[in-house]
This record gives C-alpha cells, sequence and structure tokens, in this order.
C-alpha cells in the first residue's frame, strides 16, 4: 500500500465584500478556516469570519499560508469575546465591539434598555407595527428592494444598495441562507423594516438592519430589535452582536437598546519587511482610518519610503 503524502493546501478564490460589492480575492482553507488576502498599499490576510472563530495555535496558520504561497504582508486575527485577557505576545490593539448580553427578554426590557427604548417598543406595537419572521422568497426580495431604493443617500453618504436591481440583490440576500433568517417589520402588510439575523456558536449577529426613513415615527427598528432578544432568549444564543462600535448616533442608539463597548485584543503579525515597516509606522489599518486627521499628503511618502526600505533587502 502506498504512502499519501499530506497534500499542501491549495489557494483559492472567495467572495469579498468590500464596500457593498463582491470582488475575487486569494483564499486558503487552514483548520477548517478560511483566510483571504486583500489590500493595495499592504496585503493584509485574516479570517474570513474571524468574529465567529477561535484560534488555538496562529503560527501553525501562518505556516499554512507559507506552504500555500498566500501572499500577505501581515495576518491579523481576533480573540473572540467576551475574552478580554490577551494570551498571545503578537503585537496588539484593542478593538471595540457592540455587544449584547442577552438572557431573558423581560430582563432585556426592564433592566438593560432606556426608558426612551421602552416607550419606542410600546409605540411600534400600538401604531400598528407587527414583527415576524419572514421566508425568503421573491416577495421579501421585493420587498427589501423598495426599502433599499427609498433614498440614495442613509446619514449623509451614498447607501451602498440603492438601486442594485432584483437579480443583484437577491444574489447578495441569498448567501449563508444555511445559517441566517429574516425578521420582517410589517405595517399594514408593507415591509418597512427588517434584520438578516446570522447565526454563528454562541452568537447571533443583525447583519443587516435598516427600514423606510418615511415610517421613522412607528420606530420599526425597535420593534425589530426587540423581535431579536426574543429570538435569542429562545434558542439560548447568550449575545447579540452587531458590528463595531462607532461614535455618534449610531453608538447613542446601540447604548439604548442595550449594546455595550466591549473591547478584544487584535494581533497584528508581520510577514514581510514591508509588514514589519508597516506596523512600525502604523500603517497596518484600513487606509480610511490612516487617511484621517489632515494626513492625506504623507501617504506617498509612506509609500516612498516603503519602496526604498524594502528595496534594500
Amino acid at each position: 500500500m502506498k504512502h499519501q503524502e499530506n497534500k499542501a493546501p491549495q489557494i483559492s478564490k472567495e467572495e469579498l465584500n468590500v464596500r457593498g460589492r463582491y470582488v475575487q480575492v486569494d483564499s486558503v482553507r487552514l483548520d477548517n478556516k478560511a483566510i483571504v488576502a486583500w489590500g493595495k498599499l499592504l496585503t493584509t490576510a485574516w479570517i474570513l469570519e474571524d468574529l465567529y472563530t477561535d484560534v488555538d495555535d496562529p503560527e501553525l496558520l501562518i505556516k499554512g499560508m507559507k506552504e500555500a504561497g498566500l501572499t500577505a504582508d501581515i495576518f491579523t486575527f481576533f480573540e473572540r469575546f467576551p475574552e478580554d485577557n490577551p494570551k498571545f505576545d503578537y503585537y496588539m490593539e484593542w478593538e471595540a465591539y457592540s455587544i449584547l448580553p442577552v438572557t431573558t427578554y423581560d430582563d432585556w426590557y426592564e433592566k438593560q434598555i432606556r426608558k426612551t427604548t421602552r416607550h419606542s417598543v410600546r409605540a411600534a406595537a400600538k401604531k400598528g407595527v407587527v414583527t415576524r419572521m419572514a421566508e425568503f422568497n421573491d416577495d421579501l426580495v421585493k420587498g427589501i428592494m423598495d426599502i433599499y431604493d427609498e433614498t440614495p443617500t442613509r446619514q449623509g453618504k451614498p447607501f451602498w444598495h440603492y438601486k442594485k436591481g432584483f437579480e443583484v440583490l437577491k444574489e447578495d440576500l441569498s448567501r449563508d441562507l444555511d445559517r441566517s433568517e429574516f425578521i420582517g417589520a410589517y405595517y399594514n402588510d408593507e415591509l418597512i423594516g427588517f434584520i438578516k439575523m446570522l447565526y454563528a456558536d454562541k452568537v447571533a449577529d443583525p447583519v443587516l438592519c435598516i427600514s423606510k426613513m418615511k415610517h421613522y415615527d412607528k420606530r420599526p427598528n425597535n420593534a425589530l430589535f426587540a423581535q431579536a432578544v426574543k429570538i435569542a432568549e429562545e434558542r439560548n444564543i447568550p449575545y447579540l452582536h452587531y458590528g463595531m462600535w462607532r461614535r455618534g448616533s449610531h453608538a447613542k442608539f446601540l447604548a439604548a437598546n442595550g449594546f455595550k463597548k466591549v473591547l478584544c485584543p487584535r494581533y497584528f503579525c508581520p510577514l514581510t519587511v514591508k509588514g514589519k515597516i508597516a506596523l512600525k509606522m502604523r500603517l497596518h489599518k484600513d487606509l480610511n482610518r490612516v487617511l484621517q486627521g489632515n494626513i492625506k499628503g504623507k501617504v506617498v511618502e509612506i509609500r516612498e519610503s516603503i519602496n526604498k526600505l524594502t528595496s534594500r533587502k
């Protein structure tokens, strides 16, 4: 019987959502984790669903990436909540996430949310808003498309999903249907808001939550979050997660609905000389963050510095 050698992991392609548009990026599967690599000035590798994935041996993943030929300057991974005690020796920064601990709906309603939020939840019901699970079908997609196409801007920014078209929107919404479901907010049988809930381990993630602006007075988003908490209780899910903690009206809304700012460790491991330089220059984060604070003029200078230093090696 011939000895079967272990095959090196192979590079494949994965679709990545970048600002509402899907792009093809290099990917490799290691230890049942999809690791993707993407970036222009710097190429960063990360676990595709690191918010739902525990990392026990990052060196094993780094070794596998190199064996597969996945090219990246920096590998980053996340230590999941409720973990707040860094256990690895890599360069680390704290990241703030929006987390709602869930025990019971009554506890959330009576103790975790503000008086104004309780009023909004009651007001939604009094004004006729009904929340219920929504089957994914063409009618739901048309209802969501009607919500998306209400306005080309939201919160003062261009809205990514505006006028996408039925087929494109249906394909987007159908992703991860095996572990997600939709909650709809209805007024006179009209879909005026919805949540797409993604389930992973001990976390439920409302990856999409949006409603019609013309029905703002009926507080559909508050009604939707209340329904999400009920579902979490029914399924013994201890946490709702709603993305990174952001300042301004977004943070105020989440805090009013019981979400807390939770700090968790994120690690950055340089894989190339460019990656090491980028970490020293704090250029390892999203360029949108780097461009804040009147430093646009320094980006070309930084790029040239990196090129000069790497060319000497």
